[in-house]
């Protein structure tokens, strides 16, 4: 199934980010509270990696959205999307509201993870990124690693 993202930075501090899967979509926010990006590169590269379960976290202010990534198989995963009142690390999964929940390839999520990362790499360079998301750098090595682990085949 078709991933649709985008990863953007709207302003000092604060990200845009739009997943699609099929008929399943959501648009949500982070805030520089966390390092959003890292967290999700950490996660999917976590994933690619053999894990059978990572989390992501966007901190908003106030609240959180988690991702929970869950390999289905060596090729699938299921991607869920939790928001939570307040942000706080130690909810369980369980106590969140299910925003987005999609079935996708792996490969197909991780590879256009990547895309928007160097799309983004592209228009405004690390030194951009730096001046919008504040004391959180590009996470450079995880996009490289991710990239590596994706090969030649990137989004298959």
């Amino acid at each position: 199934m078709a991933v649709q993202f985008t990863y953007t930075l709207t302003g000092p501090g604060w990200a845009e980010c739009a997943l699609e899967i099929g008929k399943n979509s959501v648009v949500l926010t982070a805030s520089s509270l966390s390092n959003a990006l890292e967290s999700l590169l950490e996660s999917i590269v976590g994933i690619l990696r053999g894990e059978k379960v990572t989390h992501a976290s966007f901190s908003e202010e106030p609240g959180e959205y988690r991702w929970v990534l869950t390999a289905l198989d060596d090729q699938h995963i299921n991607i869920k999307v939790l928001y939570f009142k307040e942000l706080t690390a130690d909810s369980a999964d369980e106590s969140g509201r299910i925003i987005f929940d999609a079935d996708t390839a792996s490969r197909s999520f991780g590879g256009a993870v990547l895309a928007a990362t160097q799309k983004m790499m592209k228009e405004i360079g690390i030194q951009g990124y730096g001046k919008q998301w504040g004391n959180n750098p590009f996470p450079k090595n995880l996009q490289a690693e991710l990239k590596k682990l994706l090969g030649d085949g990137a989004g298959q």
